[in-house]
């Protein structure tokens, strides 16, 4: 949850940590609801602060198919208050592009995925980007900005935590929350201007698999979890018994991935769910679903139930902890 605008008005928004910006759709995005399923929550034609600094288009130099406005308004994030530039969607198409134009640059929404939507829609109303700052300034397209980050704004350390664990669903701006936690934090280097981390390996049951050129990012966008697909198989087949029914989960190992330092686990009420004839699990094929390379694994909120994470901006890190 945060406050945006002058009234201010509460908007909702999951987080991603795979773009560096925010976005909200606004009141005047009329097939937004059909799009995107959100609820337009924020009018910014009544907010005070609201500037609209340049125009977002669908396509490159199509001034014709306006897609959003590059803008500013007055932010409330958790105690903190800041003027921060954002992406505004207002398109009036009747179809919601999943992706538009800055420049020559293309950037993709990838919303379906990431903001459960369903037959019902979702009460979020964009996402809070909180991923690393581009370094590259440029000079043609302004959106990429660092201004675009909150990580600008936190103090004393630029660092986020995200806890997603049972009973505690926080965000700490600014600081290392390990409260609750009672292992010491796993850190593990992430590659440049981004949270992909190398994976060495993933152990499913007795079998051990070697993931060696594989890289994995942590994002709580998504409610599950994107692997390869030859390793979704094994996983239900673990957790299936005879009649093809979930045996009893105290009976299943948990999922075990190699990374530096250390290693992450996922045990099965993480990702597991009984079904009508046998299994479910959050864990799925990547396949085509998630925008990016097909050797980046997305951890979704299956991981987050088990480890309350920390984004470490400066020192480029991500830490895990029980």
């Amino acid at each position: 949850m945060m406050k945006v605008g002058t009234p201010e008005k509460l908007i909702k928004t999951k987080l991603d940590t795979q773009v560096n910006f925010t976005w909200i759709v606004d009141a005047m995005c009329v097939y937004c609801s059909d799009s995107f399923g959100m609820p337009r929550v924020y009018k910014s034609f009544e907010s005070v602060d609201y500037i609209i600094k340049e125009y977002v288009l669908c396509r490159p130099n199509d001034v014709s198919c306006i897609y959003g406005n590059y803008a500013s308004d007055k932010f409330k994030i958790g105690y903190k208050n800041m003027t921060m530039d954002f992406l505004n969607v207002v398109s009036r198409g009747k179809k919601v592009e999943q992706s538009f134009y800055v420049g020559e640059r293309k950037v993709y929404m990838d919303y379906f995925e990431g903001i459960d939507y369903g037959f019902y829609g979702t009460d979020y109303n964009g996402a809070l980007g909180l991923g690393q700052r581009v370094n590259e300034l440029r000079n043609d397209a302004p959106f990429f900005r660092r201004e675009n980050s909150i990580i600008d704004y936190l103090y004393p350390k630029k660092v986020i935590t995200v806890d997603l664990r049972e009973n505690k669903k926080r965000m700490s701006l600014g600081f290392e929350n390990t409260q609750d936690t009672t292992e010491n934090i796993l850190w593990v280097k992430t590659k440049p201007n981004s949270f992909k981390f190398d994976l060495k390996y993933i152990k499913i049951g007795d079998e051990t698999f070697d993931l060696k050129g594989t890289e994995a990012v942590v994002n709580p966008k998504y409610e599950n979890t994107f692997i390869y697909n030859e390793f979704v198989r094994p996983i239900l087949v673990q957790a299936t018994g005879m009649f093809f029914r979930c045996i009893d989960f105290k009976d299943i190992p948990p999922i075990v991935i190699g990374v530096e330092g250390g290693t992450i686990e996922i045990n099965p009420g993480s990702h597991l769910k009984p079904g009508l004839l046998s299994c479910n699990s959050d864990i799925v094929s990547i396949g085509n679903n998630i925008e990016g390379s097909k050797n980046t694994w997305v951890f979704g909120e299956t991981i987050l139930k088990e480890y309350a994470t920390i984004y470490d901006y400066e020192n480029g890190r991500i830490g895990f902890a029980k």
